[in-house]
């Protein structure tokens, strides 16, 4: 685990940031029992020079 937030109240939001050493991809996820299965996600830290369009998983 790189970075985590605290539990958050439905509703709210959180903010989390961690300075990546190199170009790649990321996985995220929710350690709350259970909600792994849904709340979870990938993104991609590029060279800022590069551009890559935003994607969404169906």
């Amino acid at each position: 685990m790189i970075a985590n937030t605290k539990f958050l109240e439905p509703g709210t939001t959180g903010e989390v940031g961690f300075m990546a050493s190199r170009p790649e991809g990321y996985e995220f996820l929710c350690t709350f029992p259970s909600h792994n299965v849904s709340m979870l996600g990938y993104f991609i830290v590029s060279d800022p020079a590069t551009e890559i369009a935003p994607q969404r998983s169906p």
